[in-house]
């Protein structure tokens, strides 16, 4: 009886010209008999052009070049520089649900109501969690930011009573701070029945 010998290519069908791409063709002397590796190098390839490209991208700081027609190269703008909030301020009716007081530095997340306001780290700030239960512009042209029905913590550079927990307030509310963070300020506070 006549045994044959296993072979590589006994089992593997052959491979049209250009079937897996441009990127095996011509790299093996002879990529007809050898299709396997020619696909593992072409998956391989296509594994480290995904990773460069996913890995180049998570860097957003570096400068990009795109090409244009009749191939000028053009920089691609950096990222933008932070931009202020819009003025606003809402005049509100809230529920305080939590007062507090915070020394100097121990809120370094807080943005400054102002932008002219470079550090909070020597100042003492006051806080008051509160259910916003109505909303209206303070004054006419300027947007109301704040939303009925939504709880927010809101600070304020001047003293808030610690007594103010359960009552209702009437009070004017700003959003403050650029793209990269905001912050709530309080102030004019009132007690209201």
């Amino acid at each position: 009886m006549k045994q044959h010998s296993p072979s590589c290519t006994s089992s593997t069908r052959r491979v049209a010209p250009g079937e897996y791409g441009s990127l095996c063709r011509g790299s093996l002397p002879d990529e007809k008999q050898h299709p396997g590796i020619c696909i593992l190098s072409a998956l391989v390839v296509r594994v480290l052009l995904l990773t460069t490209v996913f890995l180049s991208g998570t860097a957003c700081a570096v400068p990009v070049r795109s090409a244009r027609a009749e191939g000028q190269e053009i920089m691609s703008a950096t990222p933008p520089l932070p931009a202020p909030i819009s003025p606003n301020a809402s005049r509100i009716i809230a529920t305080v649900r939590n007062p507090r007081i915070w020394p100097p530095g121990s809120r370094q997340d807080v943005a400054p109501p102002t932008l002219s306001d470079e550090t909070l780290a020597d100042r003492t700030l006051y806080s008051v969690t509160v259910e916003i239960l109505a909303a209206d512009p303070a004054q006419a042209g300027i947007a109301s930011m704040a939303q009925p029905g939504v709880v927010v913590e809101a600070f304020s550079l001047e003293e808030l009573a610690l007594d103010l927990a359960g009552k209702k307030i009437a009070a004017i509310l700003q959003l403050a701070g650029d793209t990269r963070r905001v912050q709530w300020w309080i102030s004019q506070v009132q007690v209201v029945p």
